[in-house]
């Protein structure tokens, strides 16, 4: 036996056994697992971002931040999101067919762009739609990643 193995199984681990099936969390497609990561991550700035403007847009602009507060940041942020969010339904809906996910992301998907027109007409509410819709689109990736994680341990 070589000595690494000699080692692995000293070490009560089968040496024959890959070093990726010893981790706890089955393999996800790699694309599948960097889009839900990455979508809820733009997601959640997104939320953050749309409760700060809301709560203390003052703060932004005295830390010198106030280009956060324009409407072209305002609308990248959204684009990007709704982007991640409808990618990830799409690619998510091939993998494992969750309709919770689906609708998660699709309906925070609408309720994001929503919010943006509400506040171009001036609705108050447009803040709390937009925090809402970007949690909703942060659990939807979640519970994407987790979907497909199951999917890959019954596909294994």
């Amino acid at each position: 036996m070589p000595p690494s193995t000699q080692t692995q199984a000293a070490a009560g681990r089968d040496p024959r056994r890959r070093a990726s099936s010893t981790s706890s969390h089955p393999r996800v497609a790699l694309g599948q697992g960097l889009l839900d990561q990455a979508g809820a991550t733009a997601s959640c700035l997104c939320a953050l971002h749309c409760a700060i403007c809301a709560i203390a847009p003052a703060a932004l602009a005295v830390l010198g931040l106030d280009m956060l507060l324009g409407e072209e940041t305002e609308w990248a942020l959204t684009t990007v999101a709704v982007l991640f969010a409808v990618a990830a339904m799409i690619v998510g809906w091939r993998r494992h067919r969750s309709i919770s996910v689906a609708l998660l992301l699709g309906l925070g998907a609408l309720a994001l762009l929503g919010s943006r027109f509400a506040e171009e007409v001036g609705l108050p509410l447009a803040s709390s739609i937009a925090v809402a819709a970007g949690a909703s689109l942060v659990v939807g990736h979640l519970l994407s990643l987790r979907a497909s994680r199951r999917c890959a341990r019954a596909c294994a």
